[in-house]
């Protein structure tokens, strides 16, 4: 498995990590009615926005005989918690999950992001989401909690004020 910078071409096996894990990681959490419309061609649309075009932002693939998963982040978007950057996401199929790929994409973003020279870092994650619990272990600080886009949902920010105490960390 590596770990590379995304093209353009990887837009498609991007978009589908994105929806098969959403389908299978947020089943139950999420209405069947938003999971089942979720569309590949639209969100490879929605992933060409974040194609680096300078260093303020990543997108970052596992590829492993194909995309196996993502992760992306930039500048923290609502400029109103006091961190820098954010890391958008990270999402991994569910038949590669708890093989620490996730990890290396967190880990692989914050190196990326602090060599753009961001300092502090953020992560919104859906409330409940198991997995937010690995940002727990790592020291996160809970920061916020907000409803998600029309849902009855809440997705929790935490923030660290020194990538580089993450990146000391073995994760």
């Amino acid at each position: 498995m590596i770990i590379r910078d995304a093209t353009e071409l990887d837009l498609p096996g991007i978009a589908k990590v994105k929806v098969d894990t959403w389908r299978t990681a947020y089943k139950g959490l999420i209405s069947d009615e938003i999971l089942n419309n979720l569309d590949y061609e639209q969100q490879a649309i929605q992933f060409t926005k974040l194609l680096p075009k300078d260093n303020s932002n990543i997108l970052i693939v596992a590829e492993e005989k194909g995309i196996i998963g993502f992760s992306s982040g930039g500048e923290e978007r609502e400029k109103k918690y006091g961190f820098e950057c954010e890391v958008y996401a990270i999402y991994v199929l569910k038949e590669h999950q708890n093989k620490g790929i996730g990890k290396q994409l967190f880990r692989e973003s914050l190196k990326r992001l602090s060599k753009s020279g961001y300092k502090s870092v953020l992560v919104w994650v859906l409330e409940g989401n198991p997995y937010r619990r690995f940002y727990e272990a790592l020291g996160g600080e809970l920061v916020d909690r907000k409803p998600l886009d029309n849902t009855e949902l809440f997705l929790v920010a935490y923030g660290w004020k020194d990538i580089s105490k993450i990146l000391e960390k073995r994760v």
